[in-house]
């Protein structure tokens, strides 16, 4: 957990814990090995050409990682300056190992070995991406509702 600090002027500043690095570390890692073994996976059981994995999927991942960690941070530091507390933590963010090996094995993998044609297997691995992010973002609509309803 980053630990803001608060001084007089209320500013916020980041100081780091032990606790803080750990954490980092092994959200690190957790991220590397799936930037490390998707490609793997992509190039070697579906035969995705090196140009496609590392020319679109990799850059683009990396983007959506570097964004979603920048939201989550600066969304931390917000919360933390408006509500006033020391206490609060970006969310961690990345990969879902479960989700990733769902949409590779149970979405792509169908399309890929009822074509050996790689293209739109990625394809419906994008539209089942895209659709998901829209059932979630649906959430922040109904969440606050759900939040009145169940107890």
């Amino acid at each position: 957990m980053v630990n803001l600090q608060l001084t007089k002027s209320k500013v916020v500043s980041l100081q780091f814990s032990k606790g803080d690095w750990n954490g980092f570390l092994t959200l690190l890692t957790d991220n590397l090995a799936k930037i490390v073994l998707l490609p793997m996976i992509l190039m070697g059981t579906f035969q995705f050409a090196p140009e496609l994995v590392f020319g679109r999927i990799l850059p683009g991942m990396g983007m959506a990682l570097l964004v979603g960690l920048g939201i989550f941070t600066y969304q931390g530091k917000k919360l933390a300056k408006m509500e006033g507390r020391s206490d609060v933590t970006a969310l961690p963010y990345g990969i879902s190992t479960p989700v990733m090996f769902v949409y590779l094995f149970a979405i792509m993998a169908p399309v890929y070995f009822a074509g050996k044609d790689p293209l739109p297997a990625y394809q419906i691995g994008l539209g089942a991406a895209f659709l998901s992010g829209l059932i979630k973002m649906s959430g922040a609509l109904v969440g606050p509702w759900l939040e009145k309803v169940i107890p």
